[in-house]
């Protein structure tokens, strides 16, 4: 086992003992504020088109609160959030959508967003719904990471910046 696996691999034993996957809830907003700036200027960097609008922490907060509203999963590590899962269920269409999901970079690789996915997932087929996707942004790393799930390309979308 070469060096880096091993770092790897001791790094996710050590986590396993203090990782938690919990709901949500109103008290993490502060905790997922930091994490939604983090997320803000890393997605910037690969966005194609400039749509991040300035929403004020109001703005923020309303929609967090949204999301407890919907399906919001977030792992813990030593009490501190390291990323979050948003879901939206769609009933009507019989479909799990991944609104949102981000882990920090230094906890990126240890699995902990594919845990947050299959919790996701097994609550879409406790619905017995049909279906689960996402969209992401082609520059975004995380590509490789949905296919290596199993999801696959369904559309294009399309966008022309107009001044």
């Amino acid at each position: 086992m070469s060096g880096k696996k091993k770092q790897k691999t001791k790094k996710r034993a050590t986590l396993g003992r203090s990782l938690i996957f919990r709901k949500g809830n109103i008290t993490d907003f502060e905790e997922y504020y930091g994490l939604y700036k983090i997320f803000e200027k890393e997605y910037k960097k690969i966005s194609i088109c400039e749509i991040f609008f300035k929403f004020s922490k109001r703005q923020i907060k309303d929609e967090f609160c949204d999301k407890l509203k919907n399906y919001f999963v977030v792992a813990e590590f030593n009490g501190k959030i390291t990323g979050y899962i948003e879901g939206i269920f769609y009933d009507k269409y019989k479909r799990g959508y991944i609104a949102d999901l981000f882990v920090l970079k230094k906890f990126r690789n240890l699995s902990i967003a594919t845990k947050m996915k299959n919790i996701f997932l097994k609550e879409v087929q406790k619905r017995k719904y049909k279906q689960a996707d996402l969209d992401v942004n082609v520059k975004n790393p995380a590509v490789n990471l949905y296919k290596k799930w199993g999801f696959k390309i369904a559309k294009y979308r399309m966008v022309k910046k107009l001044r």
